[in-house]
């Protein structure tokens, strides 16, 4: 089993993004692939006081980065019990995992295009 997680913004939109990637490998095949993402529209004051323009980065609190990962694990679980319903496969489960673990402190995301700005 392998888990990714991907944290991103899109600043001209002041959208937050968090993609959850679950997979499961046999003798280095892959046997099922799940992967959920969830957007999440930010109030553009709250976006901008976290946004360095400078910098060229943007600050994802730890909390707010906590709670997209809880959304975007249980859209996963979601969607691997709805596509497995009614096959072998439908004992596959996505294992309880503790945010705080895969996540320490707030998330500084490097902002790659001036024009986002």
């Amino acid at each position: 089993m392998n888990n990714t997680i991907q944290l991103g913004v899109d600043a001209s939109k002041s959208i937050l993004g968090c993609l959850f990637k679950f997979e499961i490998k046999k003798d280095n095949n892959e046997l099922l692939v799940i992967e959920a993402g969830a957007h999440f529209k930010a109030d553009e004051e709250g976006f901008k006081k976290l946004l360095n323009k400078k910098k060229k980065t943007f600050t994802l609190p730890f909390a707010t980065a906590r709670l997209m990962l809880v959304v975007a694990i249980g859209v996963a679980r979601g969607i691997l019990h709805a596509k497995t319903e009614g096959t072998d496969i439908n004992g596959i489960f996505i294992p309880l995992i503790d945010p705080d673990s895969v996540l320490e402190k707030d998330i500084i995301i490097d902002l790659l295009l001036e024009e986002n700005l």
